[in-house]
């Protein structure tokens, strides 16, 4: 079998590009709130992709894409949203060192309390709702409870859901597909064998 690099970019890219329909589908169908992939898929995404680039752009186009669909909103709170679904990213080398059930799970319980107190701490700069002080970023976050335990409920499902089909594919296609986001890995492993 050719594992050329530019097959290999091929089958990240269309990988890619399913990520990026699932995080659409995900946030356009009726779901409960914030029960939806994309926390997992940027998770995925920074443990799976070689090229941090590659992995980054899975969250970013599926939220572009997804608002131009069903609407965008305040620019610092989607600017907060956005940058939550890059978060991940810094955990990169510990999922990469790590993949066992308790890291994904704290790293999927983690984004998913980062994302609750961040976009509520910006809910409540940039909504009139809420009084300044701490008594409104506390008003601001017990309003978001709701939201945040429906996303950490749906974030470490997702998680073990990618994580899982994925082991199960590899285990099934063996090195073809490993080697196909570690093409140096399996090319070592094959001048071993």
């Amino acid at each position: 079998m050719d594992r050329s690099p530019s097959k290999a970019i091929l089958c990240q890219a269309a990988f890619a590009l399913g990520l990026i329909a699932l995080c659409v589908i995900g946030r356009v169908v009726p779901h409960a709130w914030n029960a939806t992939p994309v926390m997992a898929i940027s998770l995925f995404s920074a443990w799976l992709f070689p090229r941090l680039w590659m992995g980054m752009s899975v969250p970013m186009l599926g939220m572009l894409i997804s608002n131009a669909i069903i609407g965008t909103y305040d620019p610092y709170l989607m600017a907060s949203v956005y940058g939550c679904f890059l978060l991940p990213f810094a955990l990169r080398g510990l999922l990469r060192k790590r993949r066992d059930a308790l890291t994904l799970v704290a790293s999927a319980l983690g984004a998913s309390t980062a994302f609750f107190l961040i976009t509520n701490a910006a809910v409540w700069l940039v909504s009139p709702a809420y009084p300044s002080g701490v008594g409104g970023l506390l008003m601001s976050l017990e309003a978001g409870l709701p939201f945040y335990r429906t996303a950490m409920q749906a974030d470490v499902l997702w998680v073990v859901f990618f994580f899982t089909a994925y082991s199960w594919s590899a285990d099934r296609a063996g090195a073809r597909l490993r080697s196909v986001f570690a093409p140096a890995q399996a090319r070592e492993s094959e001048a071993a064998a």
